[in-house]
C-alpha cells in the first residue's frame, strides 16, 4: 500500500493561473513527491506499518509529523517538487462549498466576465442563445406576450423570446462533476460546465452513472492508475479509470461480463481510451502474469498498422469495428483476451493510395525497411511517388520508427519469421497489383497494363501470372470454392469494367490478410480460455466524419454506425 500526499494553495487570487503561477505555484490535485530533494516515499513503509496496529487516524498523525520533521530540517527555504494532475483535484479534502466559493478562482473561468455574475440570484440567471453561440444574461422582467427583458454583460438590455433563452444553473455547479446533478439541464448549460471544466484541465464529466463525457483525445501519463483501484464509484473523480473500476467492481460482485461501449466523432479519441482500459485491467487484474500489457499493446499496434490510416480529421484513424474481450477466471484475474474485427474499410488500399491516406503499414512498407527487405520483396520495383506519400526527413524517420515498433511488435507477439516473410510478401504482391493497372472494358476481356508489376505480384504470391488473371478477370479460383453471387454488379444490367474487378480482387485479397493478422494476434492473446468464467468487452468503431462524403458514399461507415446504434440499445 502506498501512501500519496497533495498540496494545496493556502492563497488564491482572482483570474485565471499566471504562466508563473503554473510553472512555479501549486494548483489543487498537485501531489507532493520531493522536500528539498528528499523523496516522501519513505514514509509509505511506515504507512503500511502503522495501517496495521492504528487506526487511519494515528497514521495520518504519523504521516503528517514525519512530513513536519522534514519540514523543519529545511531552514529558511522550502523547495517542493510536485507532479501536477488536474483532474485529481476533486480527490483533495476541500468540502464541496468551499470548493466553488467565488474567492477560489484559481481554476480557469472560460467565460469572459463570468466571476462578476456569481452574486445574481438564481431565479434570474439564464443564457441568451445567438449564432454565435450563448451569453449569460440577468433577467429584469417577464412581459406578458412570452417574451422577456433582459440584461446582457451588465450594460445592455434587450426584449427576447422566451424561446431565446435557457435557464442557467447556480454558479456552485459550474464545474459539477455529473451532468444529471444540474438544476436545469439543457444545451447550453451542459455545454457552459464542459467548457468550464476543460478550462480547468478536467477532461472527464460523468453523465448518469453509466456514461462519461471525455474531451481528452490524448492519454495523460502522469494519471496513476493506484489511486483508482479499489475504489467506489463515489470515492473517484470522472475519469476513463474510473469507468474501468466501476466494470471491474461489477464483475467481480456479480461474475456477469460486462461490456464499454467507446463512442464519438473521428478523432474523439477512442482508440486512445481502449489503450487506457486495456492497461487499468493489466494492472488491476493481470497479478498472475498470464496475459501482460506489453503483449495487449504490441497486439493493438499491429491491428492499428493494418486497419488504421491517416484521414482528415485524424492521424490514426480507425476503419474498422473491433470487439476486444478480456477474459477472467472466477478470482477476476486475467487470463486471456481475444478480438473480434467487422467491416474493414477494405477499398482504401485502393482508393486512397495516391492521397496518402492509406492504411499506415503501406508507408511503414515502403518508406521504414531496409534495402535488404526492399530488394528480398521487390519493392525497389516500386514508384513510390504515386503512393503519395510525403518524401520529407521528418516523414521518413515516422515510418522507420513506425516499421520498427511493428518488427518489435511481432517479435512480443512470437510471431515465426515464415509468417512475417508471408505478410511482407502478401503486402508486397498488393502493392503491386495495384501498379500492375487494368485496361478499359468489360473485365472478361481485360488484361493487366504493366505485366512487369503482374509478374512480381504472382513471384511473391507464389504462383502463375495466368492465374491471377484468371482469378481477378473472370473470378476462375483454382481451389473451385463457391464465390459471393451478390455484388452490385450481379444486380444490375451493367458489366464490371476491368479496373473494377482489379480493384475489387485487391481489396478482399488485404480483407484477408487483415484476417489472417487478426487470428495470429488471437492465437498469442489466446492463453488458457477454458479456465474464462466473465470477460470484459470493449467496443471501438469508427467515428462519425461531419462535412465529408464518406460517412454517406461508404456502406462500411453506414453499418459501422448501425453497430453503434444496435450496440448501446439497453
Amino acid at each position: 500500500m502506498r501512501g500519496v500526499a497533495f498540496l494545496e494553495p493556502v492563497k488564491y487570487r482572482a483570474g485565471p493561473p499566471r504562466p508563473n503561477d503554473i510553472r512555479y505555484g501549486l494548483l489543487p490535485g498537485d501531489q507532493l513527491l520531493r522536500i528539498n530533494g528528499t523523496s516522501i516515499d519513505a514514509f509509505d513503509g511506515l504507512n503500511c506499518t502503522k495501517r496495521m496496529i492504528a487506526p487511519a487516524s494515528l497514521v495520518r498523525v504519523a504521516i503528517y509529523y514525519y512530513l513536519f520533521v522534514l519540514l523543519q530540517r529545511c531552514g529558511p527555504t522550502v523547495e517542493l517538487t510536485v507532479k501536477s494532475t488536474p483532474e485529481l483535484a476533486e480527490l483533495c479534502e476541500r468540502n464541496e462549498t468551499s470548493r466553488y466559493d467565488s474567492d477560489d478562482s484559481l481554476l480557469l473561468p472560460v467565460s469572459a466576465n463570468y466571476q462578476s455574475n456569481t452574486d445574481i440570484a438564481d431565479e434570474q440567471r439564464y443564457w441568451l442563445i445567438h449564432k454565435n453561440g450563448f451569453t449569460f444574461a440577468r433577467l429584469l422582467e417577464t412581459l406578458s406576450d412570452g417574451r422577456m427583458r433582459i440584461r446582457v454583460m451588465d450594460k445592455l438590455e434587450m426584449i427576447v423570446d422566451v424561446t431565446d433563452v435557457d435557464k442557467a444553473n447556480p454558479a456552485i455547479l459550474d464545474r459539477c462533476k455529473d451532468i444529471v446533478s444540474l438544476r436545469y439541464i439543457n444545451e447550453t448549460s451542459v455545454l457552459h460546465v464542459l467548457r468550464q471544466r476543460y478550462g480547468s484541465n478536467l477532461f472527464y464529466t460523468c453523465s448518469g452513472p453509466r456514461n462519461m463525457i471525455c474531451l481528452a483525445a490524448e492519454d495523460n501519463p502522469a494519471t496513476s492508475l493506484s489511486l483508482f483501484r479499489g475504489c467506489r464509484r463515489q470515492q473517484m473523480p470522472p475519469h476513463i479509470y474510473s469507468s474501468a473500476q466501476q466494470a471491474y467492481r461489477a464483475l467481480q460482485m456479480s461474475g456477469r461480463s460486462q461490456c464499454v461501449v467507446l463512442t464519438g466523432t473521428s478523432g474523439s479519441g477512442k482508440t486512445t481510451q481502449l489503450r487506457n482500459l486495456c492497461r487499468y485491467f493489466c494492472d488491476v487484474a493481470g497479478w498472475t502474469k498470464h496475459l501482460s500489457y506489453d503483449v495487449i499493446s504490441s497486439a493493438l499496434f499491429v491491428m492499428e498498422s493494418f486497419g488504421n490510416c491517416v484521414s482528415k480529421h485524424s492521424s490514426n484513424s480507425t476503419r474498422f469495428v473491433s470487439l476486444f474481450s478480456l477474459s477472467f477466471d472466477t478470482v477476476a484475474s486475467l487470463r486471456c483476451a481475444s478480438v473480434q474485427t467487422f467491416l474493414l474499410e477494405k477499398t482504401r488500399i485502393c482508393r486512397h493510395l495516391k492521397d496518402g491516406m492509406t492504411f499506415h503499414v503501406v508507408r511503414y512498407l515502403l518508406q521504414g525497411t531496409d534495402p535488404d527487405t526492399h530488394a528480398t520483396f521487390l519493392l525497389n520495383e516500386l514508384d513510390k511517388q504515386a503512393f503519395g506519400f510525403a518524401e520529407d526527413e521528418d516523414s521518413c524517420a515516422d515510418s522507420q520508427k513506425g516499421w520498427s515498433k511493428l518488427s518489435h511488435s511481432f517479435a512480443t507477439l512470437g510471431f515465426s519469421d515464415n509468417e512475417k516473410a508471408t505478410i511482407i510478401s502478401l503486402l508486397a504482391a498488393i502493392l503491386h497489383l495495384i501498379c500492375a493497372g487494368a485496361t478499359q472494358g468489360d473485365a472478361q476481356r481485360s488484361q493487366f497494363v504493366c505485366m512487369q508489376h503482374a509478374q512480381h505480384a504472382a513471384t511473391l504470391l507464389g504462383v502463375e501470372v495466368e492465374q491471377i488473371a484468371s482469378a481477378v478477370f473472370r473470378r476462375n479460383l483454382s481451389h473451385g470454392g463457391p464465390t459471393n453471387p451478390v455484388s452490385r454488379f450481379s444486380l444490375s444490367t451493367r458489366n464490371q469494367t476491368g479496373q473494377e474487378a482489379l480493384s475489387r480482387f485487391i481489396a478482399c485479397l488485404y480483407n484477408e490478410l487483415f484476417g489472417a493478422v487478426v487470428r495470429l494476434l488471437n492465437r498469442r492473446m489466446g492463453g488458457d480460455s477454458s479456465k474464462s468464467a466473465s470477460s470484459i468487452t470493449i467496443i471501438d468503431y469508427p467515428g462519425s466524419t461531419f462535412g465529408s462524403s464518406n460517412s454517406v458514399t461508404h456502406p462500411a461507415l453506414l453499418l459501422a454506425h448501425f453497430w453503434h446504434e444496435f450496440s448501446v440499445q439497453p
